[in-house]
């Protein structure tokens, strides 16, 4: 069977009959940890009962044919139901589970947990074919899903973040959910009980990153600022940052500033095409944005993203000095801003 997120409170809140197990899996791995764990406790409170609880490694399942089964089979001896978890599932490790799907009878439920798996994938496939068993994907955490996922858990923490707070971390977080768990945390932590978390309290506790500096470089290039632009690459250079993801960034700055350059043109004032941008626009940046916007035109926004698009396939050429043509491109961007600033 194959289920969906909408699956995963039914599934946390006990566990299905005729269900023998459920594989979790995604490219993050904290991500599918958490929701394991979260069906996993639909069967078990204590996850580290030995009496209810096994956990086998990939490793036991590979050479050992008969751990899962005999795991699964096991009566819990302090009664109520018992749990399997496997971790680091494979797909070698496809036969030791489809034995679990045909197996005349099992006593435990089974959570499997794995890595990203493609349609064809043997694993997947065996879950999501099996009548008794189920597979979930999880892709981590991204746009509107991670926004809500950042705000609950900064309230279930004892903080008050406000909506820009939330829109400004859900735009730098995310990838691996224990490590956006992890800034969550310190991030509640320095608020305190009860605590408001507005945006600047968000860029204090993580804002000392990589993304800061490339927008940086991307507000010094469209804003005709050259030695901030100098900078800033200076900065990214000796931090070892890749100029693909440098003019990736300034893109993406581009990109905004013409959706809102093309929503005032058509009519709309600038404050209010700027607050329908999502992410919003870093408070202390709004100014900076606001004289970008209306000193860039869409048809020239155009060019220049079409520039930094050349660019980027240039950097990914064989041989090409790739800190060069990023440099090269924003300069040229940056004097074009500069001139037309005059």
């Amino acid at each position: 069977m194959k289920y969906t997120r909408r699956d995963l409170a039914r599934l946390a809140a006990g566990w299905p009959d005729g269900l023998r197990a459920v594989l979790v899996y995604g490219p993050d791995a904290g991500h599918v940890g958490e929701t394991a764990e979260e069906i996993a406790r639909g069967v078990v409170d204590d996850l580290s009962d030995p009496f209810r609880a096994t956990e086998l490694a990939a490793e036991t399942l590979r050479d050992d044919p008969a751990a899962l089964l005999d795991a699964a089979a096991a009566l819990s001896l302090t009664g109520g139901s018992r749990l399997v978890r496997a971790r680091g599932a494979t797909d070698a490790l496809a036969p030791r589970f489809a034995d679990l799907a045909a197996a005349p009878a099992v006593e435990a439920a089974t959570v499997v947990e794995a890595g990203p798996l493609n349609p064809r994938s043997a694993l997947r496939v065996l879950f999501e074919r099996a009548s008794n068993m189920a597979a979930l994907p999880c892709y981590g955490d991204s746009g509107e899903g991670l926004e809500a996922f950042a705000r609950r858990t900064l309230e279930e923490l004892g903080a008050r973040p406000d909506r820009e707070a939330v829109a400004f971390l859900a735009e730098r977080l995310g990838g691996d959910r224990r490590m956006t768990r992890s800034e969550l945390e310190k991030l509640a932590t320095m608020a305190g009980p009860g605590g408001a978390i507005g945006v600047a309290d968000a860029a204090l506790a993580i804002g000392d990153s990589g993304a800061l500096a490339l927008d940086d470089i991307a507000f010094a290039a469209a804003g005709g600022d050259t030695a901030g632009l100098e900078r800033g690459l200076a900065r990214a250079w000796a931090d070892g940052e890749a100029p693909v993801r440098v003019l990736r960034a300034a893109a993406g700055h581009f990109q905004r500033l013409h959706r809102t350059a093309v929503e005032t043109a058509t009519g709309a004032a600038l404050p209010d095409a700027m607050k329908a941008l999502r992410p919003p626009v870093f408070f202390a940046r709004r100014n900076a944005f606001a004289a970008q916007a209306r000193a860039w035109t869409p048809p020239r926004l155009e060019a220049g993203l079409a520039r930094l698009a050349e660019a980027e396939r240039l950097c990914k050429s064989t041989g090409r000095p790739d800190r060069a043509v990023c440099g090269q491109t924003l300069i040229g961007l940056c004097l074009s801003a500069s001139r037309r600033r005059r």
